[in-house]
């Protein structure tokens, strides 16, 4: 089954107060979930919590070591993507890390993806 990948950029926000990010976790063995986070944060602090953070929650963690738009956040997560999958059958999610979505979203986006 392709991987269903869940992108989301947060910006001086600590991973574990995304809503998002709190569900994605709890839903991401279920559902083979991967959550990427690019982290546009300017807070020294921010960014030093949430890359230990995201190493005990096995979160692939980018640091962007400041506030560089969203366009560049979105580029190193996918030029990561090209580098691990060039072959391109995995699903790409983009989240703002405030979306509010429930496990009805992914059941229903796998039922739907990946039906025969």
């Amino acid at each position: 089954m392709n991987a269903l990948i869940c992108a989301i950029v947060v910006y001086n926000t600590k991973i574990e107060d995304s809503e998002t990010i709190k569900i994605i976790l709890q839903l991401k063995e279920r559902y083979s979930l991967q959550l990427k986070v690019a982290d546009n944060s300017t807070s020294p602090e921010i960014i030093a919590h949430n890359n230990q953070c995201a190493k005990s929650l096995g979160i692939y963690y980018y640091s962007m070591n400041g506030n560089k738009g969203l366009s560049q956040a979105y580029n190193i997560i996918l030029n990561d993507i090209f580098k691990e999958a060039p072959d391109l059958d995995d699903i790409l999610i983009w989240f703002d890390d405030d979306t509010m979505i429930n496990e009805n979203y992914f059941e229903v986006l796998q039922r739907e993806l990946f039906k025969s």
